[in-house]
């Protein structure tokens, strides 16, 4: 992968559904993983913490919320400090700088 300054992260690597043939996965293309999405069940979410410690991946959570509101759980990332631009979150990212938080959505 070059070193261009993006950040890849493969969201929910596996996601069953009926819309996806086969699982795919990339890593000698991607930075991190999402292995916290709160849509998606535990068995799920674990064989993502379990790729991510196996390749040492940035961790990544995130909900995949198309119902608003009425998600019942909601996952992602968080700082200690604001995040300035683009430049500052991926620096964030890169040096480990972030916390992955779940909530119950009341």
């Amino acid at each position: 992968m070059a070193d261009s300054g993006a950040l890849i992260i493969q969201a929910h690597p596996f996601r069953e559904a009926a819309y996806i043939d086969h699982i795919r996965l990339f890593p000698c293309h991607i930075h991190g993983v999402e292995i916290e999405n709160a849509c998606r069940t535990e068995s799920q979410n674990r064989m993502a913490k379990l790729y991510a410690e196996h390749y040492g991946f940035l961790e990544f959570a995130g909900t995949d919320n198309h119902i608003g509101s009425r998600q019942k759980q909601l996952a992602g990332i968080c700082t200690d400090q604001p995040v300035c631009d683009v430049e500052d979150f991926i620096e964030k990212v890169k040096g480990k700088k972030t916390k992955i938080f779940t909530i119950v959505n009341e």
